[in-house]
């Protein structure tokens, strides 16, 4: 499948290389990225994500806020291929493994949008589970039974990949969370201004009235002073 094309189409890299810490080819440790950042009308943004070769990636987005909070999301291999896709959703998750070492694209598209930007979190986590391999056969050359060890600790590294997604989640919720607040608390507050208007004109015409009441002439229709 052909990559996807948006009108002024804005294209960020993700600061990660697929290097090792000395800049020599090597595995590219875990990462996570999160990002907000907002897509006008009836364009996109895509981020490019350098990936080893069975290395794995998750994804996860919503839309905290625009009009109908609805956006596509689409994961791409180097190659072009559509890896996944989430359309027209306000939030979702994606997980995939990598099929070949480059520069994976994910890539958020509000051009169904004509008029209304969306605020959108985004949050990307990468890793590699032969690691726990390569760690298992160091550790074999001094004659050491890992394999229970190894376990646990593939154990808490799944554990904390779904913590992981769970934190995202919760974080996205709560921004939603405040926006509402910031939202509401302007509504209430110009209610509240309109209903003191209403009520110092409603007080304005009641005393313009009450006086009206106890304006009696001093004369008669005759131009006599009253008794």
């Amino acid at each position: 499948m052909e990559l996807m094309t948006y009108p002024l189409l804005a294209v960020l890299v993700l600061s990660r290389a697929v290097l090792g810490d000395d800049g020599a080819s090597g595995t590219m440790p875990g990462s996570h990225d999160e990002l907000r950042f907002d897509v006008p009308p009836g364009t996109g943004q895509c981020f490019f994500v350098p990936l080893l070769a069975t290395q794995n990636i998750h994804v996860a987005f919503e839309v905290i806020r625009g009009a109908d909070r609805n956006i596509d999301m689409v994961l791409q291999a180097p190659t072009g291929q559509m890896i996944d896709q989430r359309l027209w959703v306000s939030d979702g998750q994606v997980q995939a493994k990598a099929i070949t070492t480059g520069d994976y694209r994910v890539c958020v598209d509000n051009s169904f949008s004509r008029f209304t930007s969306k605020l959108i979190y985004l949050y990307i986590i990468t890793w590699q589970e032969d690691e726990w391999d390569r760690h298992s056969k160091e550790l074999a050359n001094f004659a050491v039974s890992i394999e229970n060890v190894t376990n646990s600790l593939r154990t808490i590294d799944m554990s904390i990949q779904t913590a992981r997604k769970h934190i995202v989640l919760a974080r996205s919720r709560a921004m939603g969370d405040q926006y509402s607040l910031l939202d509401n608390s302007t509504h209430v507050q110009n209610m509240s201004i309109i209903m003191c208007l209403v009520i110092m004109a409603s007080s304005g015409f009641q005393v313009f009235f009450v006086k009206r009441l106890f304006n009696v002439p001093n004369v008669t229709p005759n131009s006599k002073p009253r008794a």
